[in-house]
């Protein structure tokens, strides 16, 4: 790989027009860079990378073969994006964040070792998506993982291989989603939540916090608690739960007035 030539300084007063790449900055020769793009101090770009008009790449970043940046895409400090990955136009990637590695596949030979199964999919970021530090985003097995336009996911989240993130959806922080749930439009997932594979989230839908969801969720429905239930069902099992007291001590007293008569 060799490095491209650069601007020395990247606050130099240039135009819009002309990209500055900051010294230390390791560019292979195919790389396709549009208007004013910004590169920072020891970003790593591989061959095949195209970036769009006015994208930043922030410090220590890594871009892997054959990515394709969009307009005005932000990649803060220590961004890994791996090989195939497309990120839309206005998209920011907070620091620490990895896309497109390794989806969690195995399969269990005969001999009992566990197989890795090859992961040949990527990541697609569409237009306008925020992602929170230190996300991961697995690439699909096959095909796509898709984080559509306007999606914001928190920090600290675990985006499985195959799945789909619907347009202007939230994911909050620390959440776990497993491979191939598709999430739809406009659904609030809060913190801390965590989803088994292959199953879908509908339109719409909440998910409050630490709820643990093992099934298909319903457009519009709001979710509660581990394992979760609709928020309407899960205030009766609380009122019920906390009355299991006093239940137990009623039931206590009638089997000993039973014994004794």
């Amino acid at each position: 790989m060799k490095q491209m030539a650069a601007t020395s300084e990247l606050a130099s007063s240039h135009s819009e027009a002309v990209c500055q790449i900051h010294p230390n900055a390791v560019l292979d020769p195919s790389v396709q860079l549009a208007e004013g793009v910004r590169i920072h101090a020891n970003a790593v770009i591989e061959k095949g990378v195209r970036v769009g008009r006015g994208a930043v790449i922030h410090a220590g970043c890594y871009v892997g073969e054959d990515c394709v940046i969009g307009e005005g895409a932000i990649l803060y400090q220590f961004v890994t994006l791996r090989e195939k990955t497309r990120v839309g136009d206005r998209v920011v990637i907070e620091s620490g964040v990895v896309i497109g590695s390794d989806g969690f596949g195995y399969a269990k030979e005969e001999s009992g070792v566990n197989y890795k199964v090859p992961q040949v999919g990527y990541v697609v970021i569409r237009d306008g998506v925020h992602i929170g530090p230190n996300t991961t985003i697995d690439r699909a097995t096959l095909g796509i993982t898709e984080i559509e336009a306007g999606a914001e996911i928190g920090a600290l989240v675990q985006v499985g291989h195959n799945v789909v993130v619907g347009p202007n959806s939230r994911v909050g922080d620390g959440t776990g989603i497993c491979g191939s749930c598709k999430i739809g439009s406009n659904v609030a997932i809060g913190q801390s939540v965590g989803m088994v594979g292959h199953i879908r989230i509908g339109d719409g839908a909440r998910v409050k916090d630490g709820a643990g969801i093992s099934k298909d969720v319903h457009d519009g429905t709001v979710m509660v608690g581990s394992p979760a239930m609709e928020q309407d069902r899960y205030a009766v099992f609380q009122q019920y739960i906390d009355e299991l007291a006093d239940f137990s001590m009623r039931l206590g007293a009638i089997e000993k007035q039973l014994d004794g008569s």
